[in-house]
């Protein structure tokens, strides 16, 4: 058997990480045959092969569990600073291929100096669980609040943008004056707003350069007319909090070399299970632990795009399609796609040369809501120096920037948040002028306007049809 030929789709084989040290790297393996171009396997029998000789070796010490299908794989493991050394090795420990992923934390002076994302855990005040089950639980909350990091990264890379994510502070405890049965006969809804009004009443915790992500370990009430929630009914997200409202710490992962197991782990879940987690019956298939932490992580995320700004959208993360987030996790086939970079933008645009990328999967995001990330303050990697200046201006029908460029523009339900109109901005807008036909009747006389600007300025209004003129819309 020839050496394997191992390409990465979402990491080059030297690349410096800053922000994340989290890694979820996926790739491909081709068998190199002699005086042939170098060609996928396809032979039933051989595809999995090589995965029974592959070892992936982390530092020359770890040896990193992975999952194989076909000629795909895909890894998670934890970088340490510095240089980190991956390499791939088969059959008497020939190397087939190495990486060299450089991790440079970013620094944080102090407890206000950036923009970051700070996880809660809500303890009621009689939950007496011992404090190692607490200690575990945060530990677990750190390695998914990773996840995400890595998520939303490679979300903007399958845009053709730079690779950026949100800061992550350290797990803080929330201790509540709300018991655990009270919890459980509140909404989400309802627990949001208490949750909101004890972080903004605390100076340990309060800060506008933060935002929220708060997780409980008493779920919020069950709907058992409907025998049970979905996700989405037990977690909100806007403004400056992200709320899971249900109890499902039992399946989630302590470590990144259990990640990938957890994720794909078949053991089935009985009612009693599901009760237990506050989602009641309503997960939908598949009732396992490992369909339980997806399900999990897809209605994290979708909450975390919310307080990042971002509408609702028919299909994607932003849609229903959230809870299929195991999708993140599959090694699967992959395509050759150019790059198309931001619209027509320059900034943050990647080379225009070709990348192995990821087929479109059901967990993508809208190519607007990737430029809003993308250009969010909450996403910018100096943040800790950037001020936040009032830069937008609307003016019966015109939006004007001070400071850089209009990156985004949307017009959405304003009670749904559904995103029904986008502009394309770029090169050197610096207004956007609007007209009767951007907001459309079926939707109402009204509507919500979203702008973002190039220095992560973002305004969010609602905007009257009749005030607006029967003028074609204008971007200049």
């Amino acid at each position: 058997m020839n050496t394997p030929k191992i390409s990465f789709l979402n990491y080059a084989a030297e690349e410096s990480i800053f922000r994340n040290d989290l890694v979820v790297v996926k790739g491909v393996v081709a068998q190199e045959e002699e005086g042939e171009e170098d060609d996928t396997v396809e032979s039933n029998s051989n595809k999995n092969n090589w995965a029974q000789d592959l070892r992936i070796i982390h530092n020359s010490t770890e040896t990193i569990p992975f999952k194989a299908e076909n000629t795909a794989f895909i890894f998670a493991t934890r970088l340490s600073p510095g240089m980190n050394e991956i390499k791939f090795v088969g059959r008497n420990n020939i190397c087939w291929k190495a990486m060299s992923l450089t991790y440079e934390p970013l620094q944080m002076v102090n407890h206000d100096d950036s923009y970051s994302v700070v996880p809660l855990l809500m303890l009621c005040r009689d939950d007496n669980r011992p404090d190692n089950v607490i200690r575990d639980i945060t530990q677990k909350i750190e390695l998914i609040m990773k996840v995400m990091q890595t998520f939303f990264e490679e979300k903007l890379y399958e845009h053709g943008l730079h690779k950026k994510s949100f800061k992550l502070k350290r797990v803080e405890i929330l201790h509540s004056e709300l018991q655990i049965k009270t919890t459980n006969e509140m909404s989400a809804e309802q627990l949001w707003e208490q949750l909101a009004c004890q972080i903004k009443s605390s100076r340990e915790l309060w800060s506008p350069r933060h935002k929220f992500v708060a997780f409980t370990t008493a779920h919020c009430k069950l709907n058992l007319q409907t025998q049970g929630q979905s996700p989405d009914k037990l977690a909100c997200g806007g403004g400056g909090l992200a709320l899971l409202g249900f109890d499902t710490f039992e399946v989630w992962p302590k470590t990144s070399s259990s990640l990938l197991d957890s994720i794909y782990d078949p053991l089935l879940l009985d009612d009693a299970q599901l009760l237990e987690t506050g989602l009641g019956l309503g997960l939908s298939e598949p009732r396992t632990r490992g369909g339980l932490l997806c399900a999990t992580l897809g209605a994290l995320a979708h909450e975390l795009g919310h307080i990042f700004d971002l509408g609702h959208s028919e299909a994607g993360l932003m849609g229903k399609d959230f809870l299929k987030f195991r999708q993140f996790f599959s090694p699967v086939t992959q395509l050759k796609i150019n790059c198309f970079g931001c619209s027509n933008m320059s900034v943050g645009r990647r080379d225009s040369r070709k990348i192995n990328i990821r087929k479109k999967s059901d967990i993508t995001l809208t190519h607007s809501s990737a430029i809003i990330l993308f250009y969010h303050r909450w996403f910018a990697h100096n943040n800790a120096e950037s001020e936040h200046k009032e830069s937008l201006t609307f003016s019966k029908n015109r939006v004007t920037t001070s400071l850089g460029i209009l990156v985004a523009a949307e017009i959405r339900d304003p009670l749904t948040g559904l995103v029904y109109k986008t502009f394309e901005l770029g090169n050197e807008n610096q207004e956007l002028i609007l007209s009767k036909r951007d907001v459309l009747i079926q939707h109402g006389e009204k509507a919500r306007l979203f702008v973002e600007a190039s220095n992560g300025d973002s305004l969010s209004m609602e905007i009257f049809r009749d005030n607006l003129p029967n003028l074609f819309t204008n971007v200049k």
